[in-house]
C-alpha cells in the first residue's frame, strides 16, 4: 500500500534512503515509514506480552490481544487497565 498524502497518516517517520545499482549508480531519495513502539503488558502484575505496534489504539489493541488469547472473554473481564507515563508499559487488573 503506498501513500500519496503522509502528512495526515500517524506515527509516520521520513527516512533518507540510498539505493546502489550494480552498475555503480546510486539513487538517493526519502521514504516514510510508520514508527514502531514498543509496548510492555503486564496482567495481575506479571509479565504477559511485549508487542511491537503503532502507537495508536493501545486499548483497543491489548483487550483484543487478551481476546484472541482466551484470557478474557468480553471486555468487561478488564477491571482495570493503565498505561505509564510513555505508554511503554501497561498494566492490566483482571
Amino acid at each position: 500500500m503506498q501513500y500519496t498524502n503522509i502528512e495526515n497518516v500517524e506515527n509516520v517517520e521520513k527516512l533518507s534512503t540510498c539505493v546502489l545499482y550494480p552498475d555503480g549508480q546510486k539513487k538517493q531519495g526519502e521514504a516514510a515509514v510508520l514508527s514502531e513502539h514498543v509496548l510492555n503488558v503486564i496482567i495481575n502484575e506479571q509479565p504477559a506480552y511485549r508487542l511491537v505496534c503503532t502507537k495508536n489504539d493501545l486499548r483497543e489493541l491489548v483487550a483484543g490481544r487478551m481476546l484472541t488469547d482466551g484470557l478474557i472473554g468480553k471486555a468487561d473481564d478488564i477491571y482495570k487497565m493503565y498505561f505509564c507515563k510513555y505508554e511503554n508499559e501497561v498494566s492490566v487488573f483482571l
